[in-house]
């Protein structure tokens, strides 16, 4: 920087497998900086993004079609009860979001997250507020 402009454009030059990224990502967290259950949820997203979009995948290559893939794929897996809900699935991409941003500040892709335009399964509407009366009595 030069007077508050870039002297010259910045390039990504590094590369980092999507595993690789999930582990250090996991490791640079400061200790009792999140809850443990945050720190597992984090660790389950990330086993669900190595397993569905490849842990060898390099983070570069992760464009939108396959995030898209991603959200259709998790969308038809079956869960304890039924589907995989769409708070999920919105969960999982605000963690695929934070590891994108943090390799973002290290270089490893030049832009950052976006789930812009990205499908995905429709939230369920909650009923309505009912009495507990109206419960019972149906």
């Amino acid at each position: 920087m030069s007077d508050a402009k870039l002297a010259q454009k910045l390039t990504v030059k590094k590369t980092i497998a999507l595993g690789e990224l999930c582990k250090a990502y996991l490791e640079q967290i400061p200790e009792g900086a999140l809850e443990e259950s945050t720190l597992q949820s984090i660790g389950i997203h990330s086993q669900h993004f190595n397993r569905i979009l490849g842990e060898k995948t390099t983070l570069r290559s992760i464009r939108f079609a396959e995030l898209q893939q991603y959200v259709s794929a998790r969308s038809k897996e079956p869960d304890k009860r039924d589907k995989i809900s769409a708070e999920t699935i919105r969960k999982e991409l605000a963690t695929f979001g934070a590891l994108w941003n943090w390799a973002y500040g290290l270089e490893y892709v030049s832009v950052p997250f976006s789930r812009k335009g990205l499908v995905l399964p429709k939230l369920q509407d909650k009923p309505p507020f009912q009495t507990w009366e109206q419960i019972i009595n149906k």
